[in-house]
């Protein structure tokens, strides 16, 4: 493990020494191999000036831009100077390029200087309508041959600025339009995802993961089928009649009036309905409990309501029993129309990361960099992620809310 720490250190260091000896280089205007030196100055101002976005050639798209490339031979040998490519740069990709062919050759200790007229309306503009602006990056690389061997210097990257409203090119208007766009949606989907809290509680209960405790599957080892469920019915029998609230007759399932014991359609008493409704709500637990365990990692309420064939509301009665006697564990979850909002929330976000990043390179604000589209991506994917992380477990908290009260009514 030291030597790997090691290792990667010095890979550091030498990594930083390279950029600096490479800065260094290209600071004094002069580029090289062993073969030949360039310099490169572009309207009269050195390349090496240009390094940095601050300090960005100013550029007009509908002028030419005269850049002066200056070769200078080194060594014994001729070289052949066969073209000069010109390359746009955008993400640190490259991009479109312009090739000039030269043609030359250069003498021992000579040196030649080529002049490039670039129009840069015929690449950023069309027919009087700017295309882009902003900051781009450009590079300058440098094809020569050399006793018939083919060579090529890379120079380094230099910024560039159109110098235009970005509002006036077609570029600057779409990322603008599709930021502004992007960024309402987001925070529209932000604000209904927090809204939405109370209305998608009832769909994310029917979502409640139960699964069976290691108590119940104990119930089923070594034990007959029948006998596992007089056991089990005998425990939840006295947690079910707690439940009977006096709303309906268990029997007939008209309304039952609080201040009578008996029913006033078919005369039960109350004591009769609540052993009734205890004794339906255990067998229907019991068949619920079946159910459960066959499923082994367990099943969502609505699950358990499809194949006891009750309703939602009844079947949250079962659940609430079983789980306080301890024979199954409910797990909050949220609902797929809340897990597809967060979804939507997040590639919003991805999207208005990047257009926000266009926006950025359109405005000149900053050229667009690997590095900056990588912490544009993260933000655009982190941000909606923890925003629907905590709206989510705030839903979670309140169905768990939702369970425990349903539970403490059979205390």
């Amino acid at each position: 493990m030291r030597l790997r720490g090691y290792a990667i250190n010095c890979s550091i260091i030498l990594i930083i020494i390279y950029i600096i000896l490479l800065s260094n280089q290209f600071a004094s205007g002069k580029i090289h191999d062993e073969y030949l030196q360039v310099k490169i100055v572009m309207d009269g101002k050195n390349a090496s000036e240009a390094l940095d976005q601050d300090n960005a050639f100013l550029i007009d798209p509908n002028n030419g831009v005269i850049t002066k490339i200056d070769y200078l031979v080194k060594g014994n040998h001729s070289v052949d100077i066969k073209y000069l490519k010109t390359v746009f740069i955008i993400a640190d990709i490259d991009t479109t390029s312009q090739t000039d062919n030269i043609d030359v050759t250069i003498s021992s200790s000579d040196n030649f200087t080529f002049v490039q007229t670039w129009k840069f309306n015929n690449y950023v503009g069309h027919e009087n309508i700017a295309l882009i602006t902003g900051v781009y990056k450009i590079r300058h690389d440098l094809y020569y041959s050399i006793e018939g061997q083919n060579k090529v210097i890379h120079g380094l990257p230099f910024y560039v600025e159109f110098d235009a409203s970005p509002l006036s090119s077609v570029f600057g208007v779409v990322s603008t339009v599709a930021l502004a766009a992007t960024g309402f949606s987001f925070i529209g989907l932000v604000n209904s995802l927090r809204g939405s809290i109370d209305l998608e509680l009832g769909n994310s209960i029917g979502e409640t993961k139960v699964s069976p405790t290691e108590k119940l599957k104990g119930y089923y080892k070594g034990k007959s089928y029948s006998m596992a469920q007089a056991e089990i019915s005998k425990l939840l029998f006295g947690y079910a009649s707690s439940l009977w609230n006096r709303e309906k007759c268990p029997q007939c399932e008209v309304d039952w009036p609080k201040d009578i014991d008996v029913c006033p359609s078919c005369l039960i008493t109350a004591d009769e309905a609540k052993e009734l409704y205890s004794t339906s709500l255990v067998e229907k637990s019991i068949t619920a409990i079946k159910e459960v365990v066959d499923s082994v990692s367990g099943l969502s309420l609505k699950g358990i309501a499809e194949k006891i064939g009750e309703g939602e509301t009844p079947t949250t009665s079962i659940v609430s029993v079983v789980t306080f006697s301890g024979l199954t564990l409910v797990q909050p979850r949220v609902s797929k129309n809340w897990s597809k909002k967060q979804r939507s929330l997040i590639f919003t976000g991805l999207r208005t990361s990047i257009y926000a990043l266009f926006w950025v390179q359109a405005t000149g604000i900053g050229a667009i960099s690997v590095a900056a589209l990588i912490v544009a991506l993260l933000s655009g994917f982190l941000i909606p992620m923890i925003i629907g992380r905590i709206s989510g477990n705030n839903l979670k908290a309140k169905i768990s809310e939702f369970w425990k009260k349903r539970q403490s009514k059979l205390e």
